[in-house]
């Protein structure tokens, strides 16, 4: 395509332009514009691409539009992924994407507290309009998407709520996508979220395990909430909970789903960052809400026992609702034990859960008596890091009973799942309640060494 745009020497312009190699066309086609004039050049630009697409022969471009993404890139270094996220959820979920993009400077000032200022000879009301193709086949033509960039500087970032709804398309589900750590109670976050009907953010870039989980406890906790929200870290636990529920899909294992009494999660000693340098509580809280999952469909609930430290690996008990209230005859205890373990594992450098294990409480299934050892469950990651299996023991014998991928998540591939559904998981939400009652326990502390 032809270059509309004038120079490309900011971070707005180059975000336009990224990933051209890996799109159907010669490259997307972009424009610096008035934010008022954005349809009219969005107008141009598609039929500038479908002009393209006849002369290369490929049957013109097909313009879909199934919602409205809003993404929040901070002044991070984080542009260039983001764009290569969308450019990846085009082909599965096509959207007019609104990217705000903030490109403030900061400064540090009295006390020491940082406050933006806006870079000069900028106007803060032009705004960057793009219309891209991947060679993604509809017939025999391109499948198209559009995106539009706005820079954040100066008396523009003080109105990103009111730039963004003005460019939304009418009558479309809109999802905002919050890469970085999310300030739920920042004004933009606020503005931008209560118009949305998903908020996507990844609980990997945290600094704090706790004051997140507590913080969005809050947030999950609204009832003026009108948006659902779904987390990158919950998405790249859907192996792990495909492996655990595929083992008790055989009817002859589900009663031993009440009979769980201790569950134990390996996960690899270094931060899960994907190379953007988040701390090491990322895989932590991953590990967290899968404990959290199990313990919500189950029916346990925490005790006052709290968390336990020992060497690599914290502890603490959980209890069966309403089991005291209950004779146990078979003489199994109430408790479950939650141990999460720290390892070391060659085939993830990165970090990540290596190991997900439920034992069953003796004399559940077979009419064992209580000390002659009971059964087991345990879904292992494989040494290459990409294929996880699960693995039922039976006494001394064991038998393989389902494998998964696992091989890594782009945060496009993560993107494109949040997307297949824009409402509230019910399901995720009170995983992440959960959650955050586990790192209010006494000693919680533990799971952060």
């Amino acid at each position: 395509m032809t270059d509309h745009g004038g120079p490309r020497e900011d971070q707005a312009s180059g975000l336009a332009w990224q990933g051209s190699e890996v799109l159907g066309l010669s490259g997307p086609s972009s424009k610096r514009v008035r934010l008022r004039d954005v349809q009219q050049e969005l107008d141009a630009l598609w039929q500038a691409a479908g002009r393209e697409a006849q002369d290369r022969s490929q049957g013109g471009v097909v313009r879909l539009r199934e919602a409205n993404l809003m993404v929040y890139i901070p002044h991070d270094g984080s542009a260039e992924r983001v764009q290569e996220a969308i450019a990846d959820t085009a082909g599965r979920h096509p959207a007019r994407a609104i990217v705000l993009l903030d490109v403030g400077v900061q400064s540090a000032t009295n006390e020491g507290h940082p406050v933006e200022e806006s870079l000069p000879g900028e106007e803060g009301a032009e705004v960057w309009v793009t219309a891209a193709c991947r060679s993604v086949q509809v017939g025999d033509r391109s499948l198209c998407w559009e995106q539009i960039t706005i820079p954040a500087r100066g008396e523009v970032s003080r109105y990103l709520h009111a730039a963004a709804v003005s460019l939304l398309v009418p009558e479309l589900p809109i999802a905002l996508w919050w890469p970085g750590q999310a300030l739920f109670s920042g004004r933009t976050f606020k503005r931008l979220a209560e118009v949305a009907d998903l908020v996507v953010i990844d609980s990997n870039a945290v600094g704090n395990g706790a004051t997140f989980l507590n913080n969005l406890a809050g947030l999950l906790r609204d009832v003026n909430r009108n948006y659902g929200v779904d987390d990158f870290n919950w998405m790249r636990l859907l192996p792990w909970r495909t492996l655990v529920a595929g083992v008790f899909d055989e009817p002859v294992r589900r009663p031993w789903l009440s009979q769980v009494s201790r569950v134990r999660i390996s996960y690899a000693q270094s931060a899960y960052n994907e190379g953007r340098g988040s701390g090491a509580c990322g895989v932590v809280l991953r590990s967290l809400l899968m404990v959290s999952w199990l313990s919500t469909r189950l029916g346990w609930q925490t005790t006052d026992q709290g968390w336990r430290e020992e060497k690599n690996f914290a502890t603490a008990q959980l209890s069966r609702r309403g089991s005291r209230s209950r004779s146990r005859e078979d003489g199994v205890s109430d408790d479950v034990e939650i141990c999460l373990s720290r390892i070391d594992h060659v085939g993830l450098e990165g970090g990540g859960l290596v190991e997900v294990s439920l034992e069953i409480a003796a004399g559940s299934a077979s009419g064992e008596t209580p000390d002659s050892g009971g059964d087991k469950v345990v879904m292992r990651l494989s040494d290459t890091g990409d294929v996880g299996t699960a693995r039922v023991w039976e006494g001394d014998h064991s038998v393989s009973v389902g494998s998964v991928d696992m091989s890594h998540m782009t945060e496009g591939r993560l993107l494109s799942q949040c997307l297949d559904f824009l409402g509230a998981d019910t399901v995720a939400e009170e995983a992440a309640l959960f959650a955050a009652e586990l790192v209010s326990l006494p000693g919680a502390q533990a799971l952060w060494r």
